[in-house]
């Protein structure tokens, strides 16, 4: 079995039952080996964001970013909600020019967020913790939802049964082992029995990343 963490601020070396996708600033190294996104996050954003905007174009263009992010929108902290829209629009382009999948964090900005993102075709929104109601937005606008270990059991369910589902550790440190296990606690299955597929969103993935 391979466990797959969608969204994580830990580096773990890949093995035969582990992938991770490891999100770093837009100024963080590389990591050893793996699967990585990179972004300007919205806590970063302040008016020098179009600098930091021409350094992560020149990061991705040598090719070691699986994704773009986490990049988006957060009504409570970072740069101002101009600056935050501008930067995020930039990155949504920037993701879709490179065919890059696109890894969004949101707070109270579910709204903008979809209309920003309208069209993007591999979207994932991280760390979701809305209802069901919320969550089938996303999940009609295109986008995989990835849970961390605290979720909506309903939302979890919903996302699970339309095959967009994700599962991640992002800053909790907690294993992803202990996320499938409570994922499948409110799925009302077993752990060996959940499956959460990445192939869409990020492409092949192996152990090895």
């Amino acid at each position: 079995m391979l466990y797959f963490d969608a969204h994580t601020h830990h580096y773990r070396e890949p093995d035969a039952h582990y992938a991770g996708v490891v999100s770093l600033r837009h100024d963080d190294p590389w990591p050893p080996a793996g699967l990585c996104a990179v972004g300007i996050h919205p806590w970063d954003v302040d008016a020098s964001w179009p600098d930091r905007l021409q350094a992560l174009a020149l990061r991705l263009q040598e090719g070691r970013a699986t994704a773009v992010g986490e990049c988006g929108l957060d009504r409570l902290r970072g740069g101002t909600a101009a600056e935050q829209e501008a930067c995020f629009r930039a990155q949504v382009e920037l993701a879709e020019r490179l065919r890059l999948p696109l890894v969004v964090h949101c707070v109270r900005a579910v709204d903008d967020v979809l209309r920003l993102t309208r069209g993007v075709e591999r979207k994932m929104l991280h760390g979701f913790r809305g209802g069901p109601q919320q969550a089938e937005q996303l999940l009609r606008a295109g986008f995989w939802l990835s849970f961390g270990p605290l979720h909506q059991a309903e939302s979890l369910r919903r996302a699970y049964d339309a095959g967009s589902m994700l599962l991640e550790t992002d800053d909790s440190g907690l294993t992803i082992e202990a996320v499938y296990e409570r994922a499948a606690s409110a799925l009302n299955i077993s752990a060996t029995d959940l499956e959460v597929p990445g192939t869409t969103m990020f492409g092949a993935i192996s152990a090895k990343g």
